[in-house]
């Protein structure tokens, strides 16, 4: 499994930390603390792949944030129920999500890089192919500053599944390359990845 989500979760960390060492401070202690810790739940479960039903636990936390802020963690709130829209294929309300997600998040952050791969996904799997390059490209723009290995692999994922989507199986097989040699430092053995019209690209 690639390591997708990955990059964001320390900056997530440092965020909520932070915010939970300031709700005493807060009036409202007991919201700002359920906004925080449903925020990390939710967090935990997408990178398990153990998805909720619906995104309706994430409703508390965009409200609290919305009235609150900080602007951060209400992108982030935002950017995993568009993760968990996109999950169960709701596909115009994830894009949404993601949207206004991109409105709070910071400048060159490792979160609107993050939200900017998944609008690609989003637009990939609508088989918009021009939308999903445009948000690859602004994806791939914030790449130098973050440094950020995770990253990178799940960039060059992406854009290995959108040249399958153009039907540039050469174009992709080199991406999927890269993947590998990014994964583990070599080429050895063989990967095969599932195209999306049940074709497979196989990698040497």
């Amino acid at each position: 499994m690639y390591a997708l989500r990955s990059c964001i979760t320390t900056p997530l960390l440092t965020l909520l930390l932070l915010g939970l060492l300031t709700s005493c401070r807060h009036p409202n202690k007991s919201s700002d603390i359920q906004a925080h810790e449903t925020l990390v739940h939710v967090q935990a479960l997408l990178q398990s792949d153990s998805f909720p039903e619906n995104d309706s636990l994430l409703t508390p936390s965009i409200r609290f944030f919305t009235q609150h802020g900080p602007d951060s963690l209400l992108a982030q709130a935002y950017y995993l129920q568009g993760e968990i829209l996109r999950h169960h294929h709701f596909m115009l309300r994830a894009s949404n999500a993601y949207i206004k997600a991109l409105e709070l998040c910071p400048d060159s952050s490792q979160l609107r890089f993050r939200i900017h791969l998944a609008q690609a996904k989003t637009c990939r799997i609508e088989k918009i192919a021009s939308e999903a390059a445009h948000h690859l490209n602004l994806a791939g723009r914030l790449l130098p500053a973050l440094r950020h290995q995770g990253c990178r692999t799940d960039f060059l994922h992406e854009k290995a599944m959108l040249c399958l989507l153009r039907q540039d199986t050469n174009a992709a097989t080199r991406y999927f390359k890269a993947v590998t040699d990014a994964n583990d430092g070599t080429a050895k053995g063989e990967i095969t990845v599932a195209y999306y019209d049940k074709k497979t690209v196989t990698v040497k």
